[in-house]
């Protein structure tokens, strides 16, 4: 089963990078410490919302939401905006 898992795609090349970027605002690279992105957690996601259906439209309407936001008030999506963007969209 998880090879079948594996195998599939869900999210779109866009969705993806949201995902580490988000990932890396939450969990960010430290001097002793990689960053969410470099230890595979939108990868480990990208596997779980393959596994577990159930999260796949709250990530991905989550994920459309943030867009919408940032072209609203920065007329451009989230993966675009810069760090203090993303971050005052966040909070």
């Amino acid at each position: 089963r998880d090879l079948k898992v594996m195998g599939d795609s869900f999210f779109t090349e866009h969705e993806i990078a949201t995902v580490a970027v988000l990932c890396d605002l939450i969990l960010p690279a430290t001097p002793t410490a990689g960053s969410a992105s470099e230890a595979g957690v939108p990868e480990f996601i990208a596997f779980i919302v393959k596994d577990m259906e159930s999260h796949q439209l709250p990530l991905r309407g989550g994920m459309m939401w943030l867009d919408h936001q940032a072209t609203k008030k920065f007329d451009q999506v989230f993966l675009t905006c810069n760090a203090e963007q993303q971050k005052e969209l966040l909070d």
